[in-house]
This record gives structure tokens, sequence and C-alpha cells, in this order.
């Protein structure tokens, strides 16, 4: 009998071998398909969390200054609004089709919509001097100023968007010492 060739249990055992092989490099690729799934996810939550807060602080950068005893500044957990050249800006927290997204009503009359990806509820937060609050103007003794504005994750309450308004005085200020207050 001749040793050329390989037997059986040699061809299963190479067999067998190339499955486990095969499997191994099966489940890899089925790991970093995941991880590449989770990694686009964090991209697009934080790219949408970016553009979110862009578009707050482009909508109330040049706005303000907003005082507790004014009724220029409404704000409600699920959106907030303020006069301006359009009549009324701001922005409104919506649920469309289980995807919160945030709309913005601009000076110009446009309207902008954000998509907040990975982010199943939110709310706004109002900062005036010592005091956070879901509603503004709230009710304080003595009159405050909208100082800080911030998106916060219902579920863990971490800030996801936060703008600083103008406290003293509206950026296009001409300040006028003799009156104490912009021309």
């Amino acid at each position: 009998m001749s040793q050329d060739g390989y037997t059986l249990v040699d061809t299963l055992a190479a067999l067998a071998i190339l499955g486990m092989a095969m499997g191994g490099v099966m489940t890899g690729g089925a790991l970093l398909t995941r991880a590449q799934v989770n990694t686009d996810g964090t991209v697009a939550r934080a790219m949408g969390l970016k553009r979110a807060s862009v578009a707050l602080d482009d909508l109330l950068g040049q706005a303000g200054p907003f005082r507790s005893r004014d009724s220029n500044f409404t704000g409600s957990p699920q959106a907030f609004d303020f006069a301006c050249a359009a009549g009324r800006c701001g922005a409104q927290l919506e649920q469309t089709d289980g995807r919160l997204t945030l709309r913005f009503a601009r000076a110009s009359g446009q309207t902008e919509i954000v998509p907040l990806r990975g982010v199943d509820a939110a709310h706004f937060v109002y900062v005036g001097g010592l005091v956070s609050n879901q509603t503004w103007p709230h009710a304080t003794a003595r009159p405050e100023r909208l100082r800080q504005l911030a998106l916060l994750e219902d579920t863990d309450q971490k800030p996801l968007v936060q703008v600083m308004l103008a406290v003293d005085q509206p950026l296009t200020c001409a300040f006028d010492t003799v009156s104490q207050d912009c021309r």
C-alpha cells in the first residue's frame, strides 16, 4: 500500500480547522460591524447636538438681554419664544414618529428642523441668578436676567446643549452714560 495522498481523517481534521478559522473570522466581522454601527450612532448623535448648539447660539446670539419682569421671552420645558423682527422667534421640541427634533423659528421667517438622534426625551432649563427652572420667567422676589439656556436629557438630567446669553446689554448696544442704558 502506498503512502501518497491524505486519509479521510486528515481531510476531516483539516476541514475542522478551516471551519474554526472561518467561524473566528465571521465572529470578528460581526463584532466589527456592531462596533461600526455603535460608532455611527455616536457620531450622528454628536453631530445633531453640535448642529443644535450652533443653531441655538445663532438664534439667541444677537437677542437679549431677557429680564424676568419683561414679557419679551417666555419659556416652558418644551419650547421658548421671544420677540424678534419676524414677530416671534424661538425653538420647540417635537416628537415625530418616535424621534425627537428641535424646530427653530428665525427672525428671517425661515424654519429649521434639527433631528436629535439618540435622544429619547429632553427639556429646556432656564438659568437666571442662582436659580434654574423649567419655565421663564419664574416667580422671584427680585428681578433677574436670563443668563443661560440648557437642553437636558430627561433620563439622566445631563446637559445636551448649553447657551450663554447676553446678560447686561445687547451685543448691538451703544451705551449712553447719562441715561445708563442702550440707545
